[in-house]
């Protein structure tokens, strides 16, 4: 039994024995778990919750190391976690005491007579859970604290209190209903006017609305009507059968009109209002009525989830409800149906006609509730019919954009003109008809839709629009003369749309209807702007999409506008469809692949007919081919991706259509400078070219970047793949894919420079956002023999962005790939030998230190043949490294000394490489003992590096004088120069220098016995080195981590992480890391009283390290001796003796053998 008290004093018991939670943020975070328990809680979301002021990483970092208490003190039962989310579990053997007091909330509801003490106890409750432990109450807890304070609030109220405090056993409390699944009845509500109420009469509007809420919760309750939403004034119930839906609904109107129809005394006498005038404000149908509901009943199957429905019938119903007036009950054809054989003489169901609804396809044709008591004479419907209005019928459903359309809408408050802009198929046509229908109201005087797509001639524009609002041309008046007279003192919005082709006479007859008509407003859709004063510019955005490399939750991902169109579309062809766990995957990166481009999206979608979800991503290979089939019924540039495309294309100046087909070199996103230097030649001046891409801005045909300090541009992936089929057609490829490659070697080689100096973090976020040109153009240059040579120069310049960013594997393929091509012979040895040393640095990076070194060594020869220091220096400077890691400290020290030794002779340009060369006998002095020595060394490169500017430098200096300090005990100024290190390769997101300093924070506070914060350190540093694939780094933290398992006496956990760490040690061929993985198995064997398997372990450990000459550091030696001494004492001296020697002659392969046995 899991018991956990809240109020008063924290306590936690299990099995009545109490759990010591320590820390306060564990406190408050398994409070906060408790109180909304069975809840799915997004880590990023309890992170900020707790730790609002500190960085993201910090919090979740803090998060993880909360959770592993809580975790650790209850046990892992009643906690659910993954790498999104955190849910608590409470069954039936959980008690809270919070719990307990809904409970006897509920209890004090039954009684109702004693609202101040119920007041009281939430609020004490209240109280202790804020200073305490600094959370709310649950949501379940303050909802019903609140149904119980509002409930003492009118006559009404009185009456039904004092007959709960009687003793009377004749008080029936309704049946609790249920929930109906399959056919459902929808009975929607609100209150008309209320916006209006509570702005004007808040007072008034508060008491009236608190009496209808509780008269309809008993009357729907009656008639077993299941309320699952209620938000502001607005109920949603579901009725199992339309019969008790309709009952209900005649029987609240009836007492909403009973109890509100004769309220003008008792009200005035309330506030002292004029109620006289209140109640001209909403005109109500009777001079008495002064709170009126609408509602509105439609029925449907639809699909439940935990306690709501989805689907659209639940739009329809809403739409249905916003028909009606207040004091109106309205029912749709399907209810209709299920009733009218089943109607008593007292009601009457009276036509109303088909009526076209807001945002609907489908018309619904509507009835009116007529029965006696109730009003049955209203105004017209609030339809579409009602308006003056000529939208085009939509026969599909619209889906999503509700943000966006509410955007446009209210800049329809200050701007007269607004033009929708974007790409073929993007949705701008059935964007502008949602906009103009979401503001119908504003629009006394008519919204007309104007279709210009099938004109061809300027002139005939004027013609669309006088047939749009229903004027003849008059022989003796112009036609634009007739319009402008029509509109000039109307309040009416034209939607002019597909204005792109005809620009001109567009935006000619806008400006003139907007000059003379001061009520008119226009709403235009066009590929390319208007170009005229006042013109708000809203580009359509592309549907909203899930990342496909870092899905949500299912849940999550089916309410993306994208997705949603995807699945509606499909089920119109294929009505056994639906998104599924298994296909949700495959239909994100469908979209995605798509740009989130409605008409591709609908396109793709009409396979699932004959294809799979698969089948349909591997034909969007070849999109233009796959994607066409539209519906019949859409114009013709709508049936196809390619016709879509080629409208715009079409409309396009040669010179447009010459940059356009060049900007397909492009993979990704690009910059103005790029385009300059690759796309212009005698056919295109560099002059012209930045009128041109502004040019191709307009027309949507380019997208721009948002929230980029400098511009940069992109295609979309099909505008993209269209443009490459236009510049193979100009026979242009190649010639550009050169221009291409040779614009980012010379990139690459300004950068190398920049990346040693004061600009390196504005030269490694420029390389970033280059990084798909970059992978182009070295692709490129591998398949062609002219490109070999300027890919090598390309891939060698990079080889410092590709170890701070951590792409070291990447790095490394696309030099071993280049260096593997068959003619690298012919290569200027210059450029073959930065390669090899480019390649073995990476190596080195990666502790592949086999292949560091024979990369090393053949660039020597290259160096030594053209005389050049600086190479001969660097290759010099990476085998000192691979020495050593071998322990081969000798010869490493020599490397490092003749690394320096040319780096100072060539002077300035020379002092990175020294401060470099430094930092690698720093090491070896460290290694050796020497720790004053390699202090000094450590601060002379240091000196060095800040000079130049080359923060991933400092930060490296940094780091090494931190492990100095930690060797000698000093933690304070180890921890103090790790964080100085951490901040720097933070900002510039060097992703091995973060991974490195947090290895190093994670030990100093392992030596300082803080467990927890040193396995939450540890474990994120393991993560970032597998990210990076540095086996050499994963061995250290797996071992490190395996030390800590020791230390709490996780002994499983230990031996688990020792023996993965023993693998990888294996596979790089480190005899040092072996070693080291040998002694910690030892320990674990020891620990674990297995004496004689420790001896053999820590006897073959020595061996090992004897045989290749390693020296092991004084306090790593004597923490070894301590564990041997306590070894001798366990055992007997002749068994000690024997194992001992069995474990010393064993080779490291036969003690990896052994080690791995158990």
């Amino acid at each position: 039994m899991l018991q956990v008290k809240l109020l008063g004093q924290f306590d936690v018991r299990l099995d009545d024995k109490p759990i010591v939670i320590p820390s306060r943020a564990s406190q408050s975070l398994l409070a906060y778990l408790v109180l909304n328990s069975h809840t799915a809680h997004r880590r990023e979301k309890l992170a900020g919750l707790l730790w609002p002021n500190t960085s993201d990483e910090n919090a979740r970092r803090n998060l993880r190391q909360e959770l592993w208490r809580i975790r650790k003190a209850v046990g892992a039962e009643f906690l659910d976690a993954d790498d999104f989310s955190i849910t608590l579990r409470l069954n039936s053997n959980c008690s809270l005491d919070v719990a307990e007091l809904e409970r006897a909330l509920m209890i004090a509801h039954a009684a109702m007579g004693n609202i101040a003490q119920v007041a009281a106890t939430f609020e004490r409750c209240r109280a202790a859970l804020r200073n305490d432990l600094s959370v709310e109450p649950s949501a379940q807890t303050r909802a019903l604290f609140e149904q119980l304070s509002q409930s003492k609030i009118s006559e009404r109220f009185s009456e039904i209190e004092r007959q709960e405090k009687s003793d009377s056993p004749n008080v029936i409390t309704p049946p609790v209903p249920i929930h109906p699944t399959g056919t459902v009845t929808f009975l929607f509500t609100d209150i008309e006017g209320s916006t209006m109420l509570w702005e004007h009469h808040h007072a008034w509007m508060e008491r009236a609305h608190k009496i209808q809420e509780k008269i309809l919760r008993d009357i729907f309750a009656r008639h077993n009507g299941y309320a699952y939403k209620m938000v502001g004034d607005m109920f949603q119930i579901a009725f199992a059968t339309a019969r008790n839906a309709l009952d209900a609904a005649i029987e609240a109107q009836r007492a909403l009109f009973s109890e509100f129809g004769n309220r003008k005394h008792a009200l005035s006498e309330v506030e002292g209002l004029d109620v006289g005038n209140a109640a001209s404000n909403f005109q109500p149908p009777t001079s008495n009525l002064q709170l009126r509901v609408r509602m509105a009943l439609l029925t449907g199957v639809t699909e439940e989830r935990a306690d709501d429905y989805l689907g659209p019938i639940l739009n329809r119903a809403q739409r249905l409800l916003n028909a009606a007036h207040g004091g109106q009950i309205l029912i749709s054809e399907t209810t209709y149906s299920l009733l009218r054989d089943h109607l008593t003489d007292q009601i009457e169901l009276r036509d109303m006609g088909e009526q076209k609804l807001k945002d609907l396809i489908r018309p619904e044709h509507i009835y009116q509730v007529v029965t006696p008591r109730l009003p049955s004479e209203f105004p017209p419907l609030n339809t579409l019919d009602a308006r003056l209005i000529n939208f085009p019928i939509q026969l599909t459903r619209f889906i999503g954009r509700e943000r966006e359309i509410g955007e446009v809408a209210q800049l329809f408050s200050t701007a007269r003109l607004i033009t929708l802009t974007g790409a073929g198929g993007s949705g701008k046509t059935r964007m502008a008809l949602q906009v103009g229908a979401q503001i119908l109201d504003k629009f006394k005087d008519g919204v007309f839709f104007i279709e210009l797509a099938p004109l061809m001639i300027e002139s005939l524009v004027p013609q669309a629009v006088a047939r749009a609002i229903g004027i003849r041309e008059l022989a003796d008046q112009p036609l634009k003369e007739a319009i402008t007279n029509y509109l000039v003192t109307r309040e009416s919005l034209l939607i002019f749309d597909n204005c792109e082709h005809l620009v001109d006479a567009s935006a000619e007859l806008a400006i003139s209807l907007l000059s003379s008509c001061s009520k008119l407003k226009i709403l235009a859709t066009s590929r390319e702007r208007l170009g005229l004063t006042g013109e708000t510019i809203w580009h359509v955005p592309q549907l909203a999409l899930p990342d496909p490399q870092h899905l949500p939750s299912f849940d999550q991902i089916t309410q993306y506008d994208g997705i949603q169109l995807f699945a509606d579309r499909a089920q119109a062809v294929a009505s056994d469809f639906h998104l599924t766990q298994e296909n949700i995957s495959v239909i994100t990166k469908i979209c995605a692949r798509l740009d989130g481009i409605p008409l591709a999206i609908e396109l793709a979608s009409a396979r699932v007919k004959v294809l799979s979800p698969d089948q349909i991503l591997t034909g969007l290979e070849d999109r233009f081919q796959f994607l066409t089939g539209g519906s019949r019924t859409a114009v013709p540039r709508q049936q196809t991706l390619r016709a879509a495309i080629d409208w715009g294309y079409d409309l396009l100046s040669e010179p447009e259509r010459i940059l356009f087909s060049r900007l397909s070199v492009f993979p990704g996103d690009f910059a103005l400078d790029a385009v300059e230097s690759i796309c212009f030649d005698a056919r295109l001046e560099k002059k012209q070219i930045l009128d041109l891409l502004t040019s191709l801005l307009d027309k949507s045909l380019v997208e721009r970047e948002p929230n980029i300090a400098i511009a940069r541009y992109r295609l979309l992936d099909s505008i993209r793949e269209y443009s490459q089929m236009k510049l193979e057609e100009l026979n242009e490829s190649e010639q550009i894919k050169k221009k291409h490659l040779d614009f980012y070697r010379d990139l690459a080689e300004e950068a190398e420079i920049g990346l040693m100096g004061a600009q390196q973090l504005e030269w490694l976020k420029r390389l970033e956002m280059e990084h798909d040109n970059i992978r182009a153009a070295l692709t490129w240059s591998q398949t062609n023999a002219s490109g070999m040579e300027e890919g090598l120069r390309l891939a060698s310049a990079l080889w410092r962005f590709w170890d701070v960013r951590g792409y070291l594997s990447e790095g490394r393929k696309w030099l071993s790939s280049l260096l593997s091509q068959p003619n690298i012979e012919t290569i200027d040895p210059l450029i073959k030998a930065k390669a090899l040393n480019a390649a073995g640095r990476l190596a080195l990076y990666q502790s592949d230190f086999v292949a560091a070194s024979v990369l090393y060594k053949s660039s020597l020869p290259l160096w030594e043949q053209t005389g050049n220091k600086w190479g001969m220096a660097m290759a010099l400077a990476g085998l000192g490294r691979v020495s050593f890691r071998h322990d081969d400290n000798d010869t490493a020290q020599k490397l490092f000394q003749d690394s320096v030794r040319l780096f100072r002779e060539l002077g300035v340009s020379g002092k990175w490489g020294v401060a470099i060369s430094l930092m690698g006998l720093g090491l070896v002095n460290s290694a050796l003992g020497s720790h004053a020595q390699a202090m000094e060394l450590y601060e002379e490169s240091l000196a060095i590096c800040r000079e130049l500017g080359d923060k991933v430098s400092v930060a490296a200096s940094l780091k090494y004088l931190g492990a100095v300090a930690y060797r000698l005990g000093d933690y304070a100024r180890a921890t103090a120069l790790n964080e100085e290190s951490l901040a720097i390769s933070m900002e510039l997101e060097d992703k091995v220098g973060i991974a490195m300093s947090v290895l190093q924070l994670g030990t100093i506070a392992f030596r300082q016995n803080q467990n927890e914060k040193a396995i939450d350190l540890y474990k994120d540093c393991l993560e970032k080195f597998r990210e990076l694939g540095v086996k050499g780094s994963i061995i250290l933290a797996l071992n490190r981590l395996g030390d800590v398992g020791l230390a709490q006496g996780e002994y499983g956990k230990a031996l688990s992480l020792f023996k993965e760490s023993l693998s990888l040690a294996c596979e790089l061929d480190s005899k040092w890391d072996i070693g080291w993985c040998l002694e910690g198995l030892a320990q674990v064997a020891l620990l674990g009283e297995q004496f004689d398997r420790a001896a053999r372990l820590f006897a073959a450990m020595e061996s090992l390290f004897d045989d290749s000459g390693f020296r092991v550091e004084k306090e790593r030696r004597a923490e070894h001796d301590r564990n041997v001494s306590i070894l001798r004492a366990k055992l007997d001296g002749k068994i000690f003796t024997n194992a001992w020697a069995e474990g010393s002659a064993m080779s490291w392969e036969d003690a990896v053998a052994y080690a791995n046995k158990s």
